[in-house]
């Protein structure tokens, strides 16, 4: 795959490396089934590959949130439309409410009621 812009590149590079990263967890879920009760020692360092792989992807969960906060701040520094800030909020619940994290399933963003 070729990518235009070095954007586009950083994009991609970014994307293969959290796909080998996924691998790799699953590899390390597939490994604690194998390990014997005994080996502590291996049971040990399966845990600590997790927690790498889960740091790095919570680095990459908070990446993005801190992008979506930017971009809704450029927003409402431009002085934007309500409605194009309303339609950001709809597409990224979560900066209302942490607990509408996966809320996403809604195909309304308001609704009016006579």
């Amino acid at each position: 795959m070729t990518a235009e812009s070095s954007e586009d590149r950083g994009t991609l590079s970014s994307h293969a490396v959290l796909a080998f990263e996924s691998l790799r967890y699953r590899d390390n879920l597939d490994a604690l089934d194998k390990i014997s009760v005994e080996n502590l020692q291996a049971l040990s360092e399966v845990f600590g590959r997790l927690d790498d792989l889960e740091a790095f992807l919570y680095y990459q969960i908070n990446k993005e949130r801190i992008e979506v906060i930017r971009v809704l701040q450029d927003k409402v520094d431009a002085n934007d439309l309500e409605k194009v800030i309303q339609e950001h909020f709809f597409n990224h619940l979560w900066l209302l409410d942490p607990s509408w994290e996966r809320a996403t399933d809604s195909d309304y963003m308001e609704e009016r009621i006579d």
